[in-house]
C-alpha cells in the first residue's frame, strides 16, 4: 500500500520561489518521514523565513559564496577531506547562509558541512539561526533525503518556544501540513517538565478539537501532568470525557490517578477512579495493588489491604515481602500484635519468604513493651532465616536492655556486634559500662574500657573509668 505526502518547499534554479510537491512511499520500502515541522519554532520565525527564503535569489548570491572562506573550507564542500576545526574561525553567518543556498552544492554535502559546524560551536563567532535549519531541511527533502531532514527537526530546541506552539499548531493546520500525534505528544511532555501544565491543556484540546486520532499516551502524559500538581478530579473528568471520545484509559493510565489518590489519601476520589476503572473492564495489575496497598496501611486501613492482598492470592498474581511488611507494620502500629502473629503465619502458609524487614517491627514492637525474651525469640528466629542485625537494630536492642535494668545480655550483644566488625555508638558503651559498674561486673566493664580504647577513644571519654579504678 502506497502513501501520498505533499510538501511545501523552496525550489532552486534560476531563483527561489514555493511550490508544492507530491511523493509517495510504498509500504516496506524503509523510506518513511512524517514531515514534523510543528513545535520547535515561533509562527512568526516561521513566516519571516518563508517570505526572506522566496525573495532569496541567485542573483543577490556570489558566483561562488564559499570562495572567500579559506582553501581547506572548500576542499571540504568540494572533495570531503577532512576539515581542521580551527579553520572556522573565519566563518561568519553570512557565509554560512550562502553555503548552504548555494544551488552547486548538494544537500547530502551541506548537510555534512552544517553537522560539522554544530559540533564544533565553540570555534565559532555565531549560532546557526532558524531560517538556516529551515533551509538546509527544505533542500534535504527535495533531495528525497527524509532521515536526515527528520534529524534535523529533531535539533531545534522545543523548549525556547513553549508559549507560541499553539499558534504553529494552528498554523500547521489551517495549511495543509501533517501533524504528527507522537510529535505532539513529544511536546506535551516537555510542557510538563517545563513545569507548564496549563500550556500542555490548552495544547491538548488543540489536538483534541483539530481531530487528531490521540493516542493513550498522550492522555497519560495529561492525566499524570495534572496528579503530579494535585488536580487528581481534573485528570478523572479528562480520562472521562476522551473515554466518550474513543480513547479508551489503559490500567497505566488509572494507575496515575490511583497512586496519587492512595499518597494523599483522598479515598472519596479513589472510589470514583476505581469505578470508572470497572466500568471500563479495566483489571488491577500488580502495580494497582501496590499503590493501594501501601495507601490503605499508610492510614492505618490494614484490614481492607489484607483482603487485596488475599484478592492477589486468588489470582495467581505475585506477592512478595514488601506488602507483607507494610501490613506488618501496619498492625504494629495499630498495637494488634495478635493480627501481626496471624498475619505472619499466612504469610509462611502461602509461601512468601520473609525478609529482615518483616522481622522488625515485631521485635521492635516486643522490645519497645519491654517484652525483650519474645523480642529476642524473633531475632533468633530472623538470624536462623540467614538475616542479621544491622547496626541501627543492635544499638535500639542494646539501648532497651539498658532501660530494663539487663546489663548482661546488654554486654554479651555488644560483644557480639564487636565480632562482627560494628561499632555501638560512643554513648551506648558507656551506658552499658555504668550499668555493669552499679551491678557489680567490674571485670566485664574493664573489658568494655579497654575495647573501647583499642577503638581510638581517650580513657577521658569513659564516662565509668572512675568507677573501676
Amino acid at each position: 500500500m502506497n502513501k501520498y505526502f505533499n510538501l511545501r518547499i523552496l525550489e532552486e534554479g534560476s531563483g527561489y520561489k514555493e511550490r508544492t510537491v507530491g511523493f509517495k512511499v510504498a509500504k516496506g520500502s524503509g523510506v518513511q518521514f512524517q514531515f514534523q515541522f510543528q513545535l520547535q519554532m515561533t509562527i512568526q520565525n516561521f513566516l519571516k523565513t518563508l517570505k526572506t527564503a522566496k525573495r532569496t535569489s541567485a542573483s543577490t548570491l556570489s558566483p561562488d559564496p564559499y570562495q572567500r572562506l579559506p582553501d581547506l573550507i572548500s576542499q571540504f564542500l568540494t572533495a570531503s577531506k577532512p576539515l581542521d576545526a580551527s579553520t572556522l574561525q573565519d566563518l561568519n553567518s553570512t557565509d554560512f547562509h550562502d553555503i548552504l543556498t548555494n544551488p552547486h552544492l548538494k544537500a547530502s554535502k551541506c548537510y555534512r558541512f552544517f553537522n560539522f559546524v554544530v559540533k564544533n560551536q565553540s570555534m565559532l563567532s555565531f549560532k546557526p539561526h532558524l531560517q538556516d535549519h529551515l533551509t538546509l531541511i527544505s533542500r534535504l527533502l527535495k533531495a528525497r533525503l527524509f532521515a536526515d531532514a527528520e534529524s534535523m527537526l529533531k535539533t531545534l530546541s522545543i523548549d525556547e518556544n513553549l508559549s507560541e506552539a499553539i499558534e504553529v499548531f494552528d498554523f500547521m493546520k489551517n495549511n495543509g501540513i501533517e501533524i504528527d500525534e507522537r510529535t505532539c505528544t513529544v511536546h506535551l511532555n516537555a510542557l510538563k517538565r517545563a513545569d507548564e501544565l496549563g500550556l500542555a491543556l490548552d495544547f491538548f484540546n488543540q489536538m483534541v478539537q483539530t481531530g487528531l486520532e490521540i493516542s493513550v499516551y498522550s492522555l497519560t502524559s495529561v492525566v499524570d501532568g495534572l496528579c503530579r500538581n494535585g488536580d487528581i478530579k481534573e485528570g478523572r473528568e479528562i480520562v472521562e470525557e476522551m473515554s466518550g471520545r474513543g480513547v479508551k484509559a489503559n490500567v497505566i493510565t488509572y494507575n496515575t490517578l490511583i497512586d496519587s489518590c492512595a499518597k494523599r489519601w483522598d479515598f472519596e476520589e479513589l472510589d470514583l477512579v476505581l469505578g470508572l476503572m470497572n466500568k471500563a473492564g479495566v483489571g488491577f495489575n500488580v502495580e494497582t495493588y501496590k499503590f493501594l496497598i501501601n495507601g490503605y496501611t499508610s492510614y492505618g486501613k490494614i484490614e481492607a489491604a489484607e483482603r487485596l492482598v488475599m484478592e492477589m492470592h486468588g489470582k495467581g498474581l505475585r506477592v512478595d515481602a514488601y506488602l507483607y511488611n507494610l501490613m506488618l507494620n501496619g498492625y504494629c502500629k495499630l498495637g494488634s500484635i495478635e493480627n501481626v502473629l496471624l498475619l505472619l503465619g499466612r504469610m509462611c502458609d502461602r509461601g512468601v519468604k520473609p525478609n529482615a524487614d518483616t522481622y522488625w517491627p515485631v521485635i521492635n514492637w516486643y522490645s519497645k513493651g519491654g517484652v525483650m525474651e519474645m523480642a529476642m525469640k524473633y531475632v533468633r528466629e530472623m538470624q536462623k532465616m540467614g538475616f542479621e542485625l544491622d547496626k541501627v537494630m543492635y544499638d535500639t536492642l542494646i539501648d532497651r536492655f539498658c532501660r530494663n535494668g539487663m546489663a548482661d545480655e546488654a554486654f554479651e550483644m555488644q560483644i557480639e556486634m564487636e565480632r562482627k566488625g560494628i561499632h555501638a555508638d560512643m554513648s551506648l558503651c558507656n551506658q552499658i559500662g555504668e550499668l555493669l559498674c552499679e551491678t557489680y561486673q567490674t571485670e566485664k566493664a574493664k573489658m568494655l574500657m579497654n575495647i573501647m580504647i583499642k577503638r581510638g577513644k581517650s580513657p577521658k571519654t569513659v564516662t565509668f573509668t572512675s568507677a573501676i579504678s
